[in-house]
This record gives C-alpha cells, sequence and structure tokens, in this order.
C-alpha cells in the first residue's frame, strides 16, 4: 500500500469512528492491523538492504541491529494497541520493556567501542 492509501483508510476510519463511537473500535483494531501487515513488504526490504550491508557492520552488530529493530517495532506496534484500548500503564510498560531490552542488547557493542577506544589512545 502507499503513503495515501494507507493515509485514506487512516481518515476513513476515522470518520467512522466519530459517527460510530464506542461501536467503532473494532474498525480502528482492522485498521491498526492493517497497517502492520502492509508494512510487512517495506520492513522486509529494510532487513534486505541491512543483511547486504551486514560486512561493512560486522555480524555481531547486524544481529544486534535487527533484533533492536524487531523489538523496537513489535513493541511499539503493540504499546499503540494497549493505548487505543485505554491502558496507558500497560503501553508505558511495554515500552519500558523494549527499551531496556534494546540496552541489554547494545551492551557487547558498547564494549566493543571501548576496547577500540582504549586501543586507539595507547
Amino acid at each position: 500500500m502507499t503513503v495515501w492509501q494507507i493515509c485514506g483508510v487512516a481518515l476513513a476510519v476515522l470518520m467512522f469512528v466519530l459517527q460510530a463511537g464506542k461501536r467503532g473500535r473494532g474498525a480502528v483494531l482492522a485498521a491498526a492491523l492493517l497497517f502492520f501487515s502492509a508494512s510487512v513488504d517495506s520492513i522486509a526490504r529494510l532487513f534486505s538492504f541491512l543483511g547486504q550491508q551486514s560486512g561493512a557492520i560486522g555480524r555481531g552488530g547486524y544481529a544486534t541491529l535487527l533484533k533492536a529493530l524487531g523489538i523496537g517495532l513489535v513493541c511499539q506496534f503493540t504499546a499503540q494497541l494497549c493505548r487505543e484500548a485505554g491502558q496507558e500503564a500497560l503501553a508505558s510498560g511495554v515500552e519500558l520493556f523494549a527499551k531496556v531490552q534494546i540496552v541489554l542488547l547494545s551492551v557487547p557493542l558498547l564494549q566493543e567501542l571501548l576496547v577500540l577506544a582504549q586501543e586507539f589512545s595507547t
């Protein structure tokens, strides 16, 4: 789907929800799932590009980058669904978990950078 199509669907769902009130919540969830599934192709192309660049990044860095990207995307999508359902605390918990996991993933890369910095300073 193109950006215009996504925006058109979003505006149509918004108009429906404004007319239907609380009965339109299912339409919002369906639209969110449609947008996520439409994004899968773009995400696959991004991963393909990153795979081609993995030699420049290094195998460990590439795997870490992909994992962090996956965690971020899935948790952001989940948090938005929780917010849509009116569960702000649950959404905040999902986002906090994602941030902590991404930081934990980056610790080995940070250690490698510190070793490189020590080598250059001596």
